[in-house]
């Protein structure tokens, strides 16, 4: 059967992002509209990674919910610390 949009490439979960920020690039947004956007699609296209990838293990229900949970905690985390150093 396959994986759902595996056959786009392996860029199709930046083209969004990489939209947003070339759209305010070239000025037709704000900056940092453009960047807000762009991070919370990127956020948004890991999530649905994350979970096609749990919802694949044989693990139990709560075991595939806690590995879930701990890998959005893991992105936030990674998302508030890059905005903290380039803030």
């Amino acid at each position: 059967m396959g994986t759902p949009g595996a056959g786009r490439g392996p860029y199709s979960t930046s083209a969004w992002p990489l939209a947003f920020l070339a759209a305010a690039g070239f000025g037709w947004i704000d900056v940092t509209t453009g960047l807000v956007f762009a991070i919370g699609t990127m956020a948004l296209g890991l999530a649905v990674i994350a979970f096609a990838a749990v919802a694949r293990a044989g693990l139990p229900w709560w075991a595939k919910l806690a590995v879930f949970v701990g890998e959005l905690l893991f992105a936030a985390v990674v998302i508030v610390v890059k905005l903290l150093a380039h803030g």
